[in-house]
């Protein structure tokens, strides 16, 4: 055989082989059923209607509902400084805060007592002039009637004048020598103090900042999806909402389980936030420095976490938010197999949320995270869960 041929011959021959073997010993394929796959252990809830109020959440900053910038409306030395009016300081309604130094204003309330009495003699004296004139007159016999010049009555009226400008000036100087001392406009509490004792200050000066203690507000933002569910204090110039408003629960989000604060929606704002596209709402907290067992005063500036409570759906499906994928399909045991069902959310908050449609009463929803499975995987139940019918409570808004 010629050695050229040799090669190519060897080979195709152990390709043949290779090829023999491989078809003589090929596998045997089985096809098992579907009841012999190994089944998915899983955790369900079994499904019973219940009422359930629904919770909104936000979060705001705590803000005084009535804040002023204490202005001296007089000048002069600060002789007195109340130690209510220190950073921090109550004050009740009425209290002298701040004096300042009485004795210029008393001086002028002097000067401006004795230019009435002056004005006063000379309003006698003229009064007295156009008696005298009118009598001259009436002696004389004269047939035409006296004109006002003759019986001064242009005189009195300058000196009348005189008189009540006289009174405004007394008025004015005792009202300054009131101003030096300076009385809280309602119960409050002090931000800052922006003087001392012995400063010299002029009208107008800035003193203090003090905000009102009676009630305290926070403006929380409520998304557009939650709106609805809310009964808002909406205002309008022909009518008067008879609204109950919703009740509000604020906490502390940095100190775990201490005592909420407990409010009341009292108004919405008059604009839609441009940058946002949602509408903010007002809270009153009434009382908020009235001594609760462990818990610190609130104060201005705090960033607290509202739980507002809307409203109420009655005989609602409720499932863990934890068991909703891809937000729109649950897994469900339907004897013995997954099955996909795609669902609509009536309700969505954190932890649970409300179906619509796609579940029913006494189904069972999967709990155990399975990620991506193909309906009819068969499963074997760990244990099965009644949907609760829990009370919403402070404690329970709380945690």
């Amino acid at each position: 055989m010629d050695p050229r041929w040799r090669l190519p011959l060897v080979i195709s021959l152990v390709t043949a082989l290779v090829v023999i073997y491989l078809i003589v010993q090929k596998p045997e394929i089985t096809k098992q059923s579907a009841s012999a796959l190994k089944a998915v252990e899983v955790e369900v809830l079994q499904i019973q209607p219940r009422d359930y109020e629904i919770v909104i959440q936000s979060f705001g900053a705590v803000q005084p509902r009535i804040q002023s910038a204490m202005v001296s409306q007089v000048g002069g030395a600060i002789v007195h400084i109340s130690d209510n009016l220190r950073p921090g300081g109550f004050f009740n309604q009425g209290d002298l805060l701040l004096g300042i130094d009485p004795r210029d204003h008393e001086t002028q309330v002097a000067l401006a007592q004795a230019e009435l009495e002056d004005a006063e003699l000379a309003y006698q004296q003229e009064e007295a002039r156009g008696r005298q004139a009118s009598l001259e007159w009436q002696q004389l016999g004269l047939k035409e009637p006296p004109t006002d010049l003759n019986l001064r009555r242009p005189q009195m009226r300058a000196i009348e004048a005189r008189v009540s400008a006289a009174k405004a000036r007394l008025a004015q100087a005792e009202l300054d020598l009131a101003r030096t001392e300076i009385v809280a406009p309602y119960d409050g509490r002090v931000l800052n103090l922006l003087v001392d004792v012995g400063q010299v200050i002029s009208a107008n000066s800035k003193l203090a900042d003090i905000f009102a203690t009676d009630h305290f507000e926070v403006r929380l933002p409520i998304t557009n999806a939650a709106l609805p569910w809310l009964k808002l204090p909406e205002g309008y110039t022909n009518t008067k909402s008879t609204l109950q408003s919703n009740a509000v629960t604020l906490f502390n989000p940095l100190v775990p389980h201490s005592p909420p604060w407990q409010g009341h929606l009292v108004r919405t704002e008059s604009a839609v936030d441009v940058k946002t596209q949602q509408l903010h709402v007002i809270v009153e907290i009434p009382d908020p420095f009235v001594a609760v067992s462990e818990r610190p005063p609130l104060k201005i500036g705090q960033y607290v976490q509202a739980l507002i409570r809307a409203q109420r759906i009655e005989s609602a499906i409720v499932v863990p938010t934890s068991a909703l994928y891809a937000g729109s399909y649950l897994y469900v045991v339907s004897e013995g197999h997954l099955q996909r069902r795609e669902i609509d959310i009536l309700w969505q908050g954190d932890d649970e949320l409300v179906v619509d449609r796609g579940i029913e009463m006494g189904d069972q929803v999967v709990l155990t995270p399975l990620g991506q499975m193909s309906s009819g995987t068969p499963v074997t139940i760990l244990s099965t869960g009644l949907d609760p019918d829990p009370m919403v409570t402070e404690s329970a808004l709380h945690d």
